[in-house]
């Protein structure tokens, strides 16, 4: 709302920091108010209001930055108190970020390390920008936040009136997936913000979780073979219990590599493919292995097991060692 006898043109940007959209308010002449509602959850995601006001030829510009840390159901009053200039100015130029760029947004993976150049001119400055000046570039959206694992970098070499300075560092991603705002600015320390903001066209960063493994190649898969009758016992490797399935990589196209029996029994051993066909029957003896008979088998299918002995075992363990073809 603008004051009494206010009739200059003054407004108020928030930015949709996800997306890189926003909003305008605005009053001038007889438009005295204006206003633009948030949900509480955009006011959360990295926004910033910048205050415009009207000057001869161009704008004054102060952004505020950290408008997370409010409570909910806080009310904040802003009165513009004058127009000064600020006492430094900068210009971003061509930042650059060492990231790949894929479907609108800049991508890194959760705790990766990247390379970040930060390009500023120093302008309307009549004094240099130096270390022992406590000039240093500082995190922005908030400020001073360590979302990137650092919050300030130093100056690699002091910065002469008209002069620029490439500011290079390393960031490091967040440990959780999800977008965060990227934003850099320069800083006096003790003194003030100042300048433009380095800020991306989309405002956030994508951190994506890590990949996952590559499937295993080879491996084991333990077999405990139910006891049906004295005489026969069956496994199905597709069995739904995790407990038994084979650990092979999908779609399952794993080959045997070998068949070990774990018992005191001597085995008869044939396998039922996805088709239906059944191989001969093999022997393995006990506490031995055979690999060539099930060479070219699939360790998908069914699996029948006869014994020999006076007394059924309880149970009948064989071991099935598979690789990826």
């Amino acid at each position: 709302m603008a004051g009494e006898g206010i009739t200059w043109w003054k407004g108020l940007y928030v930015r949709n920091a996800p997306n890189g959209s926003g909003w305008e308010i605005w009053t001038e002449n007889a438009r005295t108010s204006d206003s633009v509602a948030l949900w509480a959850h955009e006011v959360r995601n990295g926004q910033d209001i910048e205050f415009r006001k009207a000057k001869f030829l161009s704008q004054y510009r102060y952004a505020l930055g950290g408008l997370e840390r409010l409570a909910p159901g806080s009310r904040v009053t802003f009165q513009w108190a004058q127009d000064a200039e600020a006492s430094h100015a900068c210009w971003v130029v061509n930042p650059r970020l060492d990231l790949p760029y894929r479907d609108g947004l800049f991508r890194v993976g959760v705790n990766e390390t990247f390379q970040a150049v930060a390009r500023f001119w120093n302008i309307g400055d009549p004094d240099a920008w130096t270390s022992d000046a406590r000039y240093r570039l500082g995190s922005w959206l908030p400020a001073d936040n360590t979302t990137w694992g650092l919050s300030r970098v130093e100056l690699p070499h002091s910065v002469p009136p008209g002069g620029g300075v490439e500011i290079p560092f390393t960031a490091r991603a967040p440990a959780s997936p999800g977008q965060y705002p990227f934003s850099w600015r320069m800083v006096q320390e003790g003194v003030e913000w100042f300048g433009e903001s380095w800020r991306l066209p989309d405002g956030v960063i994508a951190v994506e979780p890590p990949p996952p493994p590559p499937p295993p190649t080879s491996g084991e898969v333990t077999i405990s073979l139910a006891q049906q009758d004295p005489a026969s016992l069956t496994y199905d490797a597709t069995s739904p219990d995790p407990s038994v399935t084979p650990a092979y990589p999908a779609p399952r196209h794993a080959m045997i590599a070998s068949v070990r029996n774990d018992t005191d029994y001597a085995l008869f051993l044939a396998h039922l493919d996805r088709n239906q066909q059944q191989t001969n029957y093999v022997m393995i003896p006990a506490h031995g292995a055979v690999t060539t008979p099930f060479a070219s088998l699939e360790v998908e299918g069914r699996w029948r097991a006869q014994y020999r002995g006076a007394e059924p075992p309880l149970a009948l363990t064989v071991v099935v060692a598979w690789r990826v073809p």
